[in-house]
């Protein structure tokens, strides 16, 4: 079975953007763009970025360079933080511009923009489900992978993946 996958950026907002392109490149090296600049990075509560999170984890917790944004809307709000100059710049998916502009008044779609990042190289970042810790988490993940063929399948989730990711998002193979 093939699954769909997706690969993160650099948001931030679309004049900065022009500049961070100007002075370091695209795709941008984030490395390079966290420690060459005093912006400041946000993050939502417990997300984690693969090949890029031992940079992350040199961050100090809301130093002055770093703010952990917490909440159910913890991204909407950090997008929108970036938009209201209170942070420069935050990595996720690409798709989430996409869900932030179908939510966002016309006039603040275009304020947005991602820059790929170079430590991803063109490595795919296949989906993945978080729980909590403890015995529930686990259940829930044993009860998803038990049943991991059936959901990958379903009509809704294929027309959900289509809505949010596009019917052209990338594909890997189960077993990469």
């Amino acid at each position: 079975m093939r699954l769909k996958v997706w690969l993160c950026n650099i948001f931030t907002l679309s004049e900065l953007a022009q500049k961070l392109v100007k002075q370091y490149g695209s795709p941008i090296s984030f490395q390079q763009l966290a420690a060459g600049t005093e912006l400041k990075l946000a993050q939502p509560s417990g997300r984690k970025y693969g090949d890029i999170q031992p940079t992350l984890d040199d961050y100090p917790i809301d130093g002055p360079k770093h703010r952990t944004i917490f909440g159910q809307n913890a991204l909407f709000n950090l997008l929108t933080m970036i938009i209201s100059n209170r942070v420069d710049y935050t990595v996720d998916y690409q798709f989430m511009i996409n869900f932030y502009n179908k939510l966002s008044p016309p006039n603040k779609q275009a304020l947005l923009a991602f820059i790929p990042i170079i430590e991803y190289g063109q490595r795919p970042i296949t989906g993945a489900i978080g729980c909590a810790r403890n015995p529930w988490g686990k259940r829930a993940i044993e009860h998803i992978n038990r049943n991991i063929e059936a959901i990958t399948a379903d009509p809704k989730l294929l027309k959900s993946l289509d809505f949010w990711l596009g019917p052209d998002r990338l594909l890997v193979d189960k077993d990469e």
